[in-house]
């Protein structure tokens, strides 16, 4: 996930590059090297705070609620029962819903997003119809989504989207992005 935040305040853990007038972004991946990689692609543009802790992502995000300007997430999409998730957990919690449903996700979505905030996320096409739904009962109006396709495949397995808080109606499915594995 990702949180770029434009009411900012100096932080005292930020080099002195970072502490211009720079919009904030937080990083939350398990992976370390990600969240590596990450910061040294945006560090010149963002002030960048990151971790690899949820909870500890959760604390930022409750000091900032209602004040995010961008909210991109790769959340956990399968929807399965706990009896199923294979025997690899940490495997299991960031591909498997478990606590952290689709709805719970939106919500929280909704509340730390400021008006006209935006979010872009990874969803499984299979649920596309569920992700609509969710998206729009917190006012996230759907403003583009594209499909990915795998070459070997007939069938789109997931799809981007953006959607803006409480913006206008108006929904462009772009050309979609074709991946080889």
């Amino acid at each position: 996930m990702i949180m770029k935040n434009s009411n900012s305040q100096q932080n005292p853990n930020l080099d002195s590059e970072q502490q211009e007038s720079k919009p904030t972004l937080l990083l939350v991946d398990d992976e370390e090297s990600i969240l590596a990689s990450l910061k040294r692609l945006l560090r010149r543009k963002y002030k960048i705070l990151s971790t690899t802790d949820g909870i500890e992502a959760l604390s930022i995000l409750q000091e900032n609620a209602n004040n995010i300007d961008v909210i991109i997430s790769n959340p956990p999409y399968f929807k399965t029962k706990e009896d199923n998730k294979g025997l690899n957990n940490f495997k299991a919690i960031a591909k498997h819903e478990g606590e952290l449903t689709l709805k719970l996700l939106v919500d929280s979505i909704e509340r730390n997003l400021k008006d006209n905030g935006t979010l872009y996320f990874l969803f499984l096409s299979q649920r596309l119809d569920e992700v609509l739904m969710e998206l729009r009962r917190k006012h996230l109006i759907p403003k583009i989504i594209k499909f990915v396709f795998d070459k070997e495949k007939k069938y789109s397995n997931v799809f981007l989207v953006k959607a803006i808080k409480n913006g206008k109606p108006g929904l462009v499915v772009e050309k979609p992005i074709q991946i080889e594995r």
